[in-house]
């Protein structure tokens, strides 16, 4: 029996030993690093910041020392004119225009005296860009406000945290093992496969699953019920109303515009996509937006069908390129310009 005992323990150790040493092999010669948790990516896009979430890693990639894209604000008596910040997801981050500096063009071109800001963030969304009014914004003196976006306050809540109000990565922060209360809470074995270089490279999906238990939030929150696509949108009004009633405190205007979005292409909806039912629940939270009479009390601009059936300018569900965002920025721009006239007069 000491001899069974002796050869497993020995073989168990060999097998460990082994383990060990393929992990050390692989992190050393073959790893390459791969995105973390869904949203909480380790680069310059999702760094973390108070009261908005995250925002861009400041001073890094193409984001300016405010961890943005484009321009740092001046001091209000520098200001060449009335003052335009852009709140949105990645559409207002993409490309090598972004959609602001093209419009910033359009009015230079046009020799008019306005200086726009772009304050979009990757996945960011409307509540997002509320905290970012308040805290980062208004201290700058905005005489209009721009909101493009619209897909990301439909969608994060159905590829992140389904939980109706926040950031679509939240549960990683919640889930964080320094939030537990007893080191129990979170076993060894889950801490060792999260260090596992092998279970990170090859089984990221599964990984996240077991530590996130996304299908338990899902349950919760009765995922893809009726109710929970009116929650959202009740959410979205909510925000915006929000928006509206700072617009005497601050002194700004704001204007909103739905994002082209890949809705009208049959392939949108297409059966052996893996996405078909978030698709389904996008399309009938935009139905019930846009269906929604507080629409009435915005200058809202339903983008959405921009491209109608033409699917060239998009690189996937709502991305667009280049010249897709030229054409985008040639048609909005008469309609903000009659805005910023207004505001001169």
């Amino acid at each position: 029996m000491k001899k069974f005992i002796s050869l497993v323990a020995i073989n168990l150790m060999v097998f460990v030993g082994l383990v060990l040493i393929v992990h050390v092999i692989h992190e050393r010669f073959f790893y390459t690093e791969k995105e973390s948790f869904d949203g909480s990516r380790s680069n310059s896009e999702y760094f973390p910041h108070p009261y908005i979430a995250f925002k861009g890693e400041p001073s890094k990639s193409f984001y300016n020392e405010d961890g943005y894209r484009g321009k740092v604000p001046v001091a209000n008596e520098l200001s060449r004119g009335p003052r335009i910040f852009m709140l949105g997801g990645s559409s207002l981050v993409n490309g090598m225009k972004t959609l602001s500096e093209l419009l910033q063009e359009k009015f230079d071109a046009d020799g008019l005296s306005v200086e726009i800001y772009n304050r979009g963030v990757v996945s960011s969304a409307l509540r997002q860009d509320l905290s970012r009014i308040v805290h980062e914004i208004a201290e700058h003196g905005p005489d209009l406000i721009i909101f493009y976006h619209g897909f990301n306050e439909l969608m994060n809540h159905l590829y992140g945290d389904p939980r109706v109000g926040y950031p679509f990565n939240f549960w990683i922060t919640e889930n964080n093992p320094l939030n537990v209360r007893k080191a129990d809470d979170f076993p060894i074995w889950k801490s060792l496969l999260l260090r596992s270089s092998i279970i990170r490279e090859y089984f990221l999906e599964e990984l996240e699953e077991l530590v996130l238990n996304k299908k338990v939030y899902g349950r919760e929150v009765d995922k893809f019920s009726s109710q929970w696509e009116q929650d959202i949108v009740n959410d979205y009004w909510n925000s915006l109303e929000k928006v509206k009633r700072m617009e005497k405190a601050f002194g700004y205007k704001t204007m909103v515009f739905f994002q082209p979005v890949f809705l009208g292409h049959p392939d949108y909806l297409a059966q052996d996509d893996g996405k078909n039912e978030h698709h389904k629940s996008f399309k009938r939270m935009f139905n019930l937006l846009m269906g929604d009479p507080r629409k009435e009390e915005f200058q809202y601009k339903d983008l959405s069908g921009f491209f109608d059936k033409e699917k060239s300018p998009f690189r996937d569900d709502v991305h667009i390129n280049d010249k897709g965002r030229e054409k985008v920025a040639d048609a909005i721009y008469p309609i903000i310009k009659r805005q910023v006239e207004a505001l001169n007069q």
